[in-house]
C-alpha cells in the first residue's frame, strides 16, 4: 500500500513539473545579413515595463521559424495593448564564439502577428539595422540590407 501512494506522489509531482516547463512559440524568423543563422547561435530576451515602470524580462530560446518562450510570459506579452512599447534583445554567436547583442523597440501586438521577421543587418564601425517585417507592416529596407525576399 505504501508502494503505490509513494508511486502516486511520484507521478503527481513529475506531471506539475512537465506543466510549469511548457512552453509555446511565436512564428518567427530572424534573419542575420541574409542569411538564416543555426539554431544554437539565437536566444534572446524582451523587456517589459510595468505600471510601476520596474522591467520584467522574458528570455526566449529560437530555432529556425519559432521563437519559444514560457505558456506564461506568452499570456502575459498577449495580454498587453496592442501599443505597449517592448525591448527585444536577440543575441547572435558569431563565427568567432562572440556572443552579440541586437536590440530594437517593437510593440508588443506585432507578437500576435501571423508571422513576425526580424531583418538584422550588420554595418560598419559595429553598428547595425534592424528591420521587422510581418503581414501589416514593414519598416524601412536599407540599400545595405540583404535581397531575402527574392
Amino acid at each position: 500500500m505504501n508502494k503505490i501512494i509513494a508511486l502516486y506522489i511520484l507521478c503527481s509531482l513529475l506531471s506539475s513539473r512537465m506543466l510549469v516547463g511548457q512552453v509555446q512559440s511565436i512564428n518567427c524568423i530572424i534573419f542575420f545579413n541574409g542569411k538564416l543563422p543555426y539554431k544554437s547561435e539565437i536566444e534572446g530576451d524582451i523587456v517589459v515595463k510595468d505600471s510601476l515602470n520596474e522591467e520584467n524580462k522574458i528570455n526566449f530560446s529560437y530555432q529556425i521559424g519559432e521563437m519559444y518562450l514560457s505558456v506564461d510570459d506568452k499570456e502575459t506579452l498577449f495580454s498587453l495593448s496592442f501599443e505597449t512599447e517592448l525591448q527585444l534583445t536577440v543575441f547572435h554567436i558569431n563565427d568567432k564564439n562572440k556572443k552579440l547583442p541586437y536590440t530594437t523597440s517593437i510593440r508588443a501586438g506585432w507578437l500576435r502577428w501571423s508571422f513576425i521577421i526580424f531583418r538584422i543587418t550588420t554595418l560598419r564601425r559595429g553598428r547595425y539595422h534592424f528591420g521587422i517585417s510581418g503581414p501589416s507592416f514593414s519598416s524601412e529596407f536599407i540599400k545595405q540590407e540583404y535581397d531575402i525576399f527574392d
